[in-house]
């Protein structure tokens, strides 16, 4: 998921921009993948903390020293759609507020009954 993800991302990056990616508890490939997608990787490991909470933590604490002037956080299960990383930056930078965009789920092409949204079952 993570390759379709930064591949819906990338492209959209302007010069300065920096790509960050949390391997959290990480078994698999996601460091390498995200490595040759051109992301700055930093990994986390601690069985005792899992979750969400504690990547975005740690992921946060890596800007300490040198904050962006806008922060936008993407889950590597998405895919974003195109303009929607200079909407959310220029959104946020006018207002000096937090954005969040559409979380849309889709239905994958040839998905069972069982996996498929109400709104797309028969």
């Amino acid at each position: 998921m993570i390759a379709d993800s930064l591949a819906s991302i990338v492209p959209q990056l302007a010069a300065g921009d920096q790509l960050l990616v949390v391997a959290d508890n990480c078994t698999d490939d996601t460091a390498v993948i995200a490595a040759a997608a051109g992301a700055k990787v930093i990994e986390r490991k601690d069985q005792e903390r899992h979750g969400k909470g504690y990547a975005l933590d740690f992921g946060t604490r890596w800007f300490e020293h040198k904050p962006p002037e806008v922060l936008i956080v993407i889950d590597a299960d998405c895919k974003v759609s195109a303009g929607t990383i200079d909407r959310l930056a220029a959104t946020c930078g006018h207002t000096g507020r937090p954005v969040q965009a559409l979380y849309l789920m889709r239905t994958p092409v040839g998905a069972g009954v069982m996996t498929a949204s109400p709104s797309s079952r028969g």
